[in-house]
């Protein structure tokens, strides 16, 4: 095979959950999360943050993309669950599909680190692009709820009531 195969940028680290309803009620629990406090759109500090808009997402029943402020947040989120470490991006998941089939490419990259380097197929010829991230890095939560419809309605069922003012 003497193909080139060049690919655009986008390569980041995500954190596919294995959802539990257990966990997600010891979570709202855990966290006194009440409907009332849901927001898609607010600033993503803190773990609770990640909670308020996912499952504020998930009441609207649409999918997400969460990035904290701090890489931190998604190992203490993922760390609820079963999870695994992958790499995505569409340019990403292609390069790592080709891979499958035989074909070597090359991949600008907009994010570096300690998982891009494991997880990257050997076949891959990743040019980072902007600053080399090694010791941090800032992965997404990403989830679509169109395929959970069911776990979506156990899960809104779990939230507190709304606060009431004494």
């Amino acid at each position: 095979m003497k193909e080139r195969i060049a690919l655009g940028f986008h390569t980041c680290v995500d954190y596919e959950l294995e959802w539990s309803t257990q966990v997600v009620e010891a979570q709202i629990k855990a966290l006194n999360i009440h409907a009332d406090e849901l927001k898609m759109d607010m600033a993503v500090d803190s773990e609770r943050a990640i909670w308020l808009v996912s499952l504020a997402h998930l009441q609207a029943g649409i999918g997400c993309e969460i990035i904290p402020d701090i890489s931190e947040l998604c190992v203490d989120f993922a760390n609820h669950f079963e999870y695994e470490v992958t790499l995505g991006g569409t340019p990403t998941r292609a390069a790592i599909v080709l891979d499958r089939l035989g074909y070597p490419s090359m991949l600008q990259t907009s994010c570096y680190n300690k998982h891009v380097e494991r997880l990257m197929p050997a076949s891959v010829r990743v040019l980072p692009g902007g600053v080399l991230i090694i010791v941090g890095y800032f992965p997404m939560l990403c989830y679509n709820v169109q395929e959970e419809c069911e776990f979506r309605q156990m899960i809104l069922t779990l939230l507190l009531p709304e606060k009431t003012e004494y």
